[in-house]
């Protein structure tokens, strides 16, 4: 089976400079802080998250629905989940043929910050 090129490394990329639209430079200017606001807000909520998933099965540890009321804050509901998933890289090392013949190809596209250039990526 041949494996897919990696675009990353086979393709230069297009250069554009920020200053090409009044719109795009305001947004480029904007996206480090707004990306670090958003992964410090997400930080905080797994943080509060967690707390209160460990919280709600302490008080009821035999339930696997549990509802939070009270007026500190909106109503919550806590319930558990279970999910199968396959393996993709055991399935295609171990059977390769069944893999190709379920595997499907996506494209979509994702914007990183460059390393290089001193920023941080995603």
């Amino acid at each position: 089976m041949t494996e897919a090129p990696n675009i990353e490394t086979e393709q230069p990329y297009t250069q554009v400079k920020d200053t090409a639209s009044r719109r795009l430079k305001r947004l480029h200017a904007s996206y480090a802080d707004a990306k670090a606001a958003v992964e410090q807000a997400n930080e905080q909520l797994k943080v509060i998250t967690d707390g209160i998933k460990v919280e709600l099965q302490t008080q009821a540890p035999e339930s696997t629905r549990i509802a939070l009321v009270g007026p500190a804050g909106p109503p919550l509901r806590l319930v558990q989940t279970e999910s199968w998933r396959v393996d993709a890289k055991k399935l295609k090392r171990e059977d390769p043929e069944t893999y190709v013949r379920f595997a499907t190809k996506s494209t979509a596209w994702r914007l990183t910050a460059d390393k290089q250039q001193g920023g941080e990526s995603e």
